[in-house]
């Protein structure tokens, strides 16, 4: 039994034919012993390690008018399940009028939603020191070299994956076990895109529920579902 907001394995079609081939883009640092890391992880395949410079890749990443204007200009993560439908908070025809500048006026964000931002980087500093992988905080909107209309903010990037952060005061139905990519529906259409954007062949979706509990789940790429 498969939620319809809960994502428990394939489907769907593919937003980026390379992606299976390993021609997409694989994001690295400008660092070598970074950029030989990431190489050797992702076997051998083409790195974007001159493309952006260590100064802009890694830091904090934009915010108020200008994150958003920065994502009117492509497809970002959080689309991407507002545009497959198993977003609970968006649409596609929501998406489109973002994008076309037809949305109405933003609202201020929850107290949720500020706290989430709060602590992204705490998450990924807890991940960190929990798991030893070298994991660097993203500080610009990524895109993609060949399909330009792929934009994306992953919250953190290592050598062999991205991770992904979220916060939740508990864990539903549609979240499965420990190590499973067993996530909702959104969660697991973000992770996949920004896979495609990344090129790297699995991200870890960091959850701390509660304010005291962290879960990680693994995501390995899903070409089907790309």
């Amino acid at each position: 039994r498969r939620p319809a907001t809960t994502h428990r394995g394939g489907g769907g079609t593919s937003a980026c034919p390379a992606a299976a081939h390993g021609e997409c883009a694989v994001l690295a640092g400008t660092d070598s012993e970074y950029s030989r890391k990431s190489t050797e992880a992702n076997e051998g395949r083409t790195t974007l390690a001159a493309t952006y410079r260590k100064d802009m890749l890694y830091g904090e990443p934009p915010s108020g008018d200008l994150w958003h204007d920065q994502r009117r200009t492509g497809v970002g993560g959080s689309d991407a399940g507002a545009i497959i439908g198993v977003s609970p908070y968006a649409s596609a025809l929501s998406v489109w009028r973002e994008k076309l500048g037809r949305a109405p006026e933003r609202s201020e964000p929850s107290e949720r939603m500020v706290w989430g931002s709060r602590l992204e980087s705490a998450i990924l500093d807890g991940y960190a020191a929990d798991t030893g992988v070298d994991v660097r905080r993203i500080g610009i909107m990524l895109r993609h070299p060949k399909y330009p209309f792929i934009v994306g903010h992953p919250d953190g990037l290592a050598p062999d994956r991205i991770v992904e952060v979220k916060t939740t005061s508990h864990l539903g139905e549609q979240w499965g076990p420990d190590g499973s990519s067993d996530v909702p529906g959104h969660y697991y259409a973000q992770v996949q895109h920004y896979l495609i954007l990344s090129g790297k062949p699995r991200a870890d979706l960091a959850a701390l529920v509660g304010g005291r509990e962290l879960h990680i789940y693994v995501i390995p790429a899903d070409a089907p579902f790309q």
